[in-house]
């Protein structure tokens, strides 16, 4: 079971779960999965996410009622955009439509919706989003 209230690493763990762990360490009982293209398949345990591919954690996500926060800034779940660029510092959105944080690999963040015309939304424009997800991976 993964630990709600573990340090998120960026480039390396969240939920107590290491980015490149063979799958057949984990202790997956209960969770529900999900195929999705590529090989790639996604685990469900409550407000954890783990992306699987060819047997081994390739990124973990959080989201919900998990409480733990990212090492030595303190950001987690329900933060604003504004308290990342403070603690972490500045956001911008990659090739993939990620919000990555500037310096600081392995690591992105998904919000509440967005204010602004469709297509036209900046990061600037929200910065009083509220983070509803945190994703680790290998940088």
């Amino acid at each position: 079971m993964p630990d709600l209230h573990a340090t998120i690493v960026p480039g390396r763990t969240a939920a107590g779960i290491v980015v490149g762990t063979p799958v057949s360490e984990l202790d997956l009982a209960g969770a529900s999965f999900a195929q999705l293209q590529d090989g790639i398949s996604v685990c469900h345990l409550g407000p954890v996410r783990v992306w699987i591919r060819n047997g081994v954690v390739d990124q973990v996500g959080v989201q919900g009622a998990y409480s733990g926060s990212i090492e030595r800034s303190g950001i987690r779940i329900g933060n604003t955009l504004r308290d990342v660029v403070e603690a972490l510092g500045p956001i911008f959105e990659d090739d993939e439509d990620n919000l990555v944080v500037r310096g600081v690999p392995g690591i992105c963040f998904e919000t509440e919706q967005w204010r602004g015309e469709p297509g036209g939304e900046t990061v600037d424009q929200n910065l009083d989003a509220r983070i509803t997800e945190i994703v680790v991976f290998s940088p």
